[in-house]
């Protein structure tokens, strides 16, 4: 009778806990898991104009599953993200409501909807929640689907929740451009994709830090991999792999590095696309050679390192500013205290950082850009201003993350001398000490100078050269995709796929590129003689269709 009673209270507990529950400042945020509706024919979906929205129901009785959702949902990251993403809604709806910001405040009021689906690990916004035999029109509120599973579940979801707090926060309607292909982490993509994508990332960090579970953290660790039967937990090597360098080399920062361009075993033809996904997902570093300001910036595993460096600052996490900052991300009725006692160090770096990406989206606006710049370069410009008492420590992160690629023009061949010298420190000390001492003195003068303006050194980032490889279709029979690459940043294995130019030539004109930085028209391509004129007008042809496309 007792064990009954026991597990009937539990019950009622976790049924308690999956409805909407209020959120004061620091206390837990609203959260509600809803489920599809379905008939005969599987889900149900109800038409608006031309879209199609989901019609979903609450979850009144919690299964096992969800009942270990709801309590992980109180540890770790996940539930840091949970609160932190309650602070962002709060924030934007006290901007609106102020007439701040445009938008919809109702929007903010909304819990958050956790969608349990079976393959689900994505925000979307709009769906009919059916409640008292009522269809209720959500189509403008956002929420989450999530994989039912609670080892999945928390994996993956402070990351897309992260998503979501991007969402809340305004950032920039980028134009859609033409498709960089997957996303991964490895990848060389571009400013948008690295930045957006590489803020999701270092939560997976974060949460393998974080987590009690030593199942979610062996997914990106390894530990006790033998002792739980690892391997045989739903997941392939690739799998594993890749999320463990979303962990190790994310805190590590080696995805700044250049890829080992690898024919794809068993093809013959450099064109193939067997050989661009081989090389894409490719994650073969060379550990000497750093890669070009315009790849640091379009690299998401590189957007991780300087996120995940900027939230783990013991000096920006401590540094609290006057309690009057804080009030926004608080409902109303809850005046400001002493920010310490409201506010844990870590969640006091993410309100820092929501700031500064609002205020960066409200730049974006304000000036029109209608196509993204270096948004993790503009991000953390942008942080410096807003908080000028963190911004030598931003610096110092955003130099030291890049390298100090867009400061320095000679900064790959300065890290290669190095690791050079590195490598012949015990027959050859001198030459160590030496490159060491060069190296010292041009970075305490980026430092000085910098440190004195508390601006970010733009000089040698260069700006994309875009073109659109209409011969190359990496789409399905139905659906083409044909390849865009930007000619300052794309890898070997891209550019071998323009007709007519093959390994030697692709390897010509990455020399040329690294000795000049970058190019700033394809006419300064073409003046370097390394193609023929007929393939510079290709080229340029590609640049109009890439144009005539965004």
């Amino acid at each position: 009778m007792k064990k009954v009673l026991f597990i009937s209270l539990v019950l009622i507990s976790c049924i308690i806990l999956i409805q909407a529950r209020p959120c004061n400042g620091a206390e837990n945020p609203d959260f509600v898991f809803v489920r599809a509706v379905t008939d005969q024919t599987g889900p149900v979906f109800i038409t608006r104009g031309d879209k199609k929205y989901p019609l979903l129901e609450k979850i009144e009785t919690p299964d096992t599953k969800t009942i270990e959702i709801t309590r992980l949902l109180d540890t770790g990251i996940s539930k840091t993200s949970l609160k932190i993403g309650q602070y962002a809604k709060n924030f934007m709806h006290y901007r609106i409501a102020g007439g701040g910001s445009g938008g919809t405040a109702e929007i903010y009021l909304e819990p958050l909807y956790i969608y349990a689906k079976k393959g689900g690990n994505r925000p979307q916004q709009g769906f009919y929640l059916r409640e008292n035999g009522r269809e209720i029109d959500k189509t403008f509120t956002y929420y989450i689907e999530m994989p039912p599973d609670p080892v999945q579940f928390e994996t993956i979801f402070a990351h897309e929740n992260g998503h979501l707090i991007d969402y809340y926060l305004g950032d920039v309607k980028f134009k859609k451009q033409p498709a960089r292909f997957v996303h991964t982490a490895p990848a060389v993509t571009d400013y948008a994709t690295a930045y957006i994508e590489g803020w999701g990332i270092h939560f997976e960090t974060m949460m393998a830090d974080l987590t009690p579970s030593a199942r979610a953290r062996s997914l990106y660790t390894f530990d006790g991999a033998k002792d739980n039967a690892y391997f045989l937990y739903s997941q392939d090597l690739m799998n594993l792999a890749h999320k463990s360098k979303r962990y190790s080399w994310v805190k590590a920062n080696l995805f700044a590095f250049q890829r080992f361009y690898k024919p794809c075993p068993g093809e013959t033809a450099e064109t193939s696309i067997k050989n661009f996904v081989y090389n894409w997902m490719n994650s073969d570093f060379d550990s000497g050679a750093i890669k070009n300001a315009q790849q640091l910036m379009s690299s998401e595993g590189v957007a991780a390192s300087f996120f995940y460096r900027l939230v783990n600052d013991p000096a920006i996490q401590k540094r609290y500013r006057a309690k009057e900052f804080y009030a926004p991300f608080l409902k109303e009725g809850a005046g400001p205290a002493d920010p310490s006692e409201l506010f844990t160090p870590l969640e006091n770096a993410y309100l820092k950082i929501f700031y500064a990406k609002n205020a960066l989206s409200d730049n974006y606006s304000k000036n029109k850009i209608e196509s993204a710049g270096p948004l993790l370069l503009d991000f953390a410009a942008q942080y410096m201003k807003s908080f000028p008492e963190d911004s030598t420590d931003v610096l110092i992160h955003f130099y030291m993350t890049t390298y100090f690629t867009t400061v320095l023009k000679d900064a790959a061949t300065l890290y290669r001398d190095l690791d050079t010298g590195a490598h012949f420190t015990l027959c050859d000390p001198e030459l160590s000490k030496t490159r060491i001492q060069e190296a010292l003195k041009k970075i305490q003068n980026v430092f000085k100078e910098s440190g004195a303006t508390k601006e970010i050194s733009t000089q040698y980032l260069g700006e994309p050269l875009w073109i659109q490889n209409d011969k190359f279709d990496i789409g399905e029979k139905d659906s083409p995709m044909t390849l865009s690459l930007n000619l300052n940043s794309a890898e070997k294995f891209e550019l071998v796929t323009i007709p007519g130019m093959r390994g030697e030539l692709a390897d010509k004109f990455l020399a040329l590129r690294e000795k000049s930085v970058f190019f700033k028209s394809i006419d300064e391509i073409g003046e370097t003689k390394v193609f023929v004129p007929a393939m510079i007008d290709e080229l340029k042809r590609m640049q109009a269709v890439y144009e005539n496309r965004k």
